[in-house]
């Protein structure tokens, strides 16, 4: 699996691994195999007022990607969810979970 890798200016790897079981897409020179990551979500109801919000990264050519990135070889913490009302009131102010 390959996985996205980008430097940024003071020479920090940051990265993203394919989830196992996709491929991405062959045939193509690496250039154009290179990933725009488009970020998604999948919403499930889990009960009365609870739902579980998933995070999707996927490549342009269909790869999808765990949702943990890694910089400098080290997971980050899970991403934050911030749900703001249309007065700009924060409503929810929490993060993620893995797993």
């Amino acid at each position: 699996m390959r996985r996205v890798h980008k430097t940024d200016e003071r020479g920090v790897d940051w990265a993203l691994t394919p989830m196992a079981g996709r491929s991405s897409a062959t045939g193509r020179s690496d250039a154009a195999t290179k990933p725009e990551i488009v970020v998604k979500t999948d919403i499930f109801q889990r009960g009365g007022r609870e739902v579980l919000i998933g995070l999707i990264l996927e490549g342009r050519d269909g790869q999808r990607y765990q949702p943990v990135v890694s910089k400098s070889g080290a997971r980050l913490p899970a991403p934050t969810l911030r749900i703001v009302d249309e007065a700009g009131k924060v409503i929810l102010n929490d993060s993620f979970r893995y797993g």
